[in-house]
């Protein structure tokens, strides 16, 4: 079969998880799943950008509530798609294109301490009984 033989008896747990480990095709898929949420984000913060300049809270708001980092700085490649270089510098984020813009509701939205990104679920630590 593989280059690895199997010993005799395993069990559905231990073959589970080298079925898992050892399926090229699974790291494919995850690779892909990384590239699409990548390039989502991606999207989502050119549209936040175009957002913040026309005045669009709505799109700022999907921007954050998929995750979005505030502090997202935007790039040569990022001006280049906008297409709109006199509205847009290279290293400006969000924050600073609400200030530019003066965009008062955007900056709230942005500020507010109650919008935070979903982050990852942590376990409690392991605290011993002694």
């Amino acid at each position: 079969m593989g280059s690895a033989a199997l010993p005799l008896v395993v069990t559905c747990h231990e073959a589970l998880l080298r079925a898992i480990y050892l399926h090229p095709r699974l790291e494919i898929l995850d690779n892909r799943s990384m590239t699409t949420r990548t390039r989502n984000q991606n999207l989502l913060f050119l549209k936040a950008c175009i957002g913040v300049v026309e005045g669009n809270a709505e799109a700022v708001d999907a921007y954050l509530a998929n995750g979005g980092n505030i502090a997202r700085t935007l790039t040569v490649d990022d001006i280049t798609l906008l297409n709109r270089p006199s509205a847009f510098d290279v290293g400006h984020t969000l924050v600073h294109l609400a200030i530019r813009f003066q965009r008062h509701n955007i900056l709230a939205l942005l500020l507010n301490p109650e919008v935070t990104p979903r982050g990852f679920k942590r376990n409690p630590a392991h605290l011993s009984p002694q």
